[in-house]
């Protein structure tokens, strides 16, 4: 049995992504890791869609502007300014989540590569 506490990073990301209801009724790990992965790729094309619509209505005016004064193409530019933008995005959500020290059971990744190793997927219980 797999112990996941109510508290954890990954616990709250399922619950603002599929709500509690949903998520209280998953009793076995693969069905958990299947929802995460669907909220990660939500939010990925969520994050992405919010930087291309930024991107698009603001700084690519302001660029198309330099480019055509300098002769230039600003396609690599915004690219990267885009890419920057997720990046500094997603390293801000994670930033300050500091491992506790101590005795703890395994984390979600390992879990998931213990499950796969095994081949066989162990119930969950919310705590």
């Amino acid at each position: 049995m797999y112990i996941i506490n109510r508290d954890s990073w990954h616990y709250k990301f399922n619950v603002a992504m599929q709500g509690e209801r949903e998520l209280e009724g998953r009793k076995d790990f693969c069905s958990y890791w299947r929802g995460f992965l669907l909220g990660i790729g939500c939010a990925i094309g969520i994050l992405a869609f919010i930087t291309g619509v930024g991107i698009i209505t603001i700084v690519y005016p302001l660029i198309g502007l330099l480019a055509l004064a300098l002769h230039g193409t600003p396609l690599e530019l915004i690219s990267a300014i885009g890419l920057s933008i997720d990046v500094m995005i997603l390293l801000s959500i994670g930033y300050g989540h500091l491992p506790k020290q101590g005795d703890k059971p395994p984390g979600l990744i390992k879990m998931k590569y213990l499950s796969w190793k095994n081949k066989f997927c162990p119930m969950v219980e919310f705590k």
